[in-house]
């Protein structure tokens, strides 16, 4: 799914704070499979050491692509965590929300509850909003490396019928291992880097290599439920151990929260498969 930005398709490694000429909001619609972007009123923000606008990427790496992540919200008003396997080729062991890319011919709302139910196995949710859109890096410093991955993510609200212990789980352990369910006092923690709050942190009872294949080497999806293990990690440890795209989407929850933003602009809602920002001007709006 190409990006454009008025109009421009943008090409792996260009900044896409710098096409949108620093605006801090997007309008973001979905024209014929492809993402265009322009200034407008969603959250839009990148890495404060963005790579893209320190390295001179190949024409021959192609576009941008395009993910979705969910924060999953319990009925008891927690939000899940999910951490990435130590071995995966892209942000390894990190603390994440549920996401992924979008396949063709999908809706928004359509990737986001795919994405969260392979992943930890959830399929009884209600989307709420859009956050907020990210452009992210992997490396996300030059120092680290030549970019290898370059994607504009798409955060969105959801919320689950059931708390959070009632909420049962099965990781796909080829992408997740770990999980913690973190209620707002311990994302506000999380935010703010403090040493002094623990958080529960719930392991897959079976773990697996990423990407494990078969005798006839086609890709093998390994699942498995949670355990409590006694572990714990401070909000500070997490912090140092989430990636930034994240923080950004943790950040405009609690945003939306603390205004009681949740069920007024933004909001998500379905259509004949397409998945629309509500906008009595904009009807092919996300």
């Amino acid at each position: 799914m190409p990006v454009y930005v008025n109009a421009i398709r943008v090409r792996f490694g260009e900044c896409i704070q710098d096409l949108l000429h620093g605006a801090s909001g997007v309008e973001a619609t979905f024209s014929q499979g492809d993402l265009h972007l322009r200034p407008g009123n969603v959250s839009f923000e990148h890495a404060p050491h963005c790579p893209a606008r320190e390295w001179a990427a190949p024409k021959e790496k192609g576009d941008v692509r395009v993910a979705v992540a969910a924060v999953v919200e319990s009925s008891d008003h927690k939000v899940l965590l999910t951490r990435r396997h130590p071995q995966l080729r892209s942000f390894p062991n990190v603390f994440v929300v549920p996401g992924g890319h979008m396949e063709a011919g999908e809706s928004l709302l359509e990737a986001a509850l795919r994405e969260v139910k392979e992943e930890v196995g959830m399929d009884d949710l209600r989307p709420v909003r859009l956050l907020g859109v990210w452009e992210s890096c992997y490396p996300h410093r030059v120092e680290l490396g030549a970019m290898t991955h370059h994607h504009v993510v798409v955060y969105v609200h959801a919320r689950l019928s059931t708390s959070a212990e009632d909420t049962r789980l099965n990781l796909q352990t080829n992408e997740v291992h770990q999980v913690a369910w973190v209620d707002m006092d311990q994302i506000n923690a999380v935010c703010k880097d403090r040493k002094d709050v623990e958080i529960e942190i719930l392991q897959a009872e079976e773990e697996e290599e990423p990407h494990t294949t078969n005798s006839n080497d086609t890709w093998q999806e390994n699942r498995s439920n949670v355990e409590r293990t006694g572990k714990v990690m401070t909000a500070s440890e997490i912090f140092h151990n989430i990636t930034a795209g994240t923080h950004f989407a943790l950040r405009k929850y609690l945003m939306n929260k603390a205004t009681k933003n949740d069920d007024n602009n933004n909001n998500i809602t379905s259509s004949s498969g397409i998945v629309h920002q509500q906008d009595p001007k904009k009807k092919s709006q996300l």
